[in-house]
């Protein structure tokens, strides 16, 4: 089941948005792309069971990340659970991600990129390291490790990690989800962006201790947003399988956005 509750702040503008969720309607207000649908009252990025597949959810507004003019940048914090199920398998892939990209990126018709792209990469394969003519930055939960020791670019193990404009990750700390894939549980994830500091702070669902307590990771990473994305972006989940073997039977899905707040702050400098 799909919750969500969103809340939109900007200041010092005259206006502010807001938005909740407690169920999902065909009614506009949110975007799917290629795979991703409603079941229900939820929404299923993609369908684990067939391979290569890849979907998108955002929101159908654009957002004003940074003022060009005020050298305004936006802070923004957002906390979220979400879904993973491998339906008991122990082989799973590709992952989910939270993003922002120019407000009228869009999936292609034809998307000639594999699962590794976890719907981030729209200009091709040979753009996955490279994607600047097509710019992102989101926090990824990478599920299936391309690893470097076979011409990958990923640590061998599931982790979290920052992407700019590349799924080679440029910040990233390892992931234990393994358990809470296989039976289908809930992670959840706090995500914030600090405009002062141009900081990203991200905690995450890390497994459980051996008392069986909720165990949490984090991690930081210092990023100046308006150098790789523009005044207006879109912003979302997007998620992939891969098509190595049958057993990629993940299922992705958002569980719950339980808030997202932006505010303005001051620039550092007026961008010319």
């Amino acid at each position: 089941m799909l919750l969500v509750s969103i809340f939109v702040l900007f200041i010092p503008h005259a206006f502010s948005l807001s938005f909740s969720f407690t169920s999902f309607q065909d009614d506009g207000r949110i975007s799917l792309e290629k795979s991703a649908r409603l079941v229900e009252t939820s929404i299923e990025l993609v369908n684990g069971r067939n391979k290569e597949s890849v979907g998108r959810a955002t929101y159908h507004k654009p957002m004003h990340l940074w003022d060009k003019a005020t050298g305004e940048l936006t802070d923004f914090a957002t906390n979220f659970a979400f879904v993973i199920d491998s339906m008991g398998q122990d082989t799973f892939g590709d992952g989910i991600a939270f993003f922002l990209a120019p407000a009228d990126s869009k999936l292609p018709n034809i998307l000639n990129v594999r699962g590794a792209a976890m719907g981030l990469i729209i200009g091709g394969q040979e753009t996955i390291l490279n994607s600047k003519d097509h710019p992102f930055v989101a926090v990824e939960f990478d599920i299936y490790p391309n690893i470097k020791s076979n011409q990958g670019w990923d640590p061998a193990c599931l982790h979290v990690g920052v992407d700019v404009n590349s799924i080679q990750s440029d910040i990233m700390v390892e992931w234990k989800a393994d358990d809470s894939i296989m039976a289908g549980k809930t992670n959840e994830a706090f995500i914030s962006y600090n405009a002062s500091t141009r900081m990203f702070n991200i905690s995450f669902t890390d497994g459980f201790d051996f008392s069986h307590n909720l165990m949490w990771g984090h991690l930081h990473h210092v990023i100046d947003l308006t150098e790789y994305l523009p005044e207006w972006v879109t912003f979302g989940f997007s998620a992939a399988t891969g098509a190595s073997t049958s057993t990629h039977r993940s299922i992705h899905g958002v569980s719950t956005l339980r808030t997202f707040q932006m505010s303005h702050s001051p620039g550092r400098a007026k961008r010319k």
